[in-house]
């Protein structure tokens, strides 16, 4: 039952690591293009 919850656990964090690092490079390329076009 332990294992189970840790399981989950761990895959939402991974789920909020892909979510963190998709929304790091979005903001990344959002300002890489305003600066480009400025």
């Amino acid at each position: 039952m332990f294992s189970n919850f840790l399981a989950m656990e761990i895959k939402r964090d991974e789920d909020l690591a892909v979510l963190f690092s998709q929304s790091c490079s979005i903001a990344y390329y959002g300002l890489y293009f305003v600066t480009g076009f400025h």
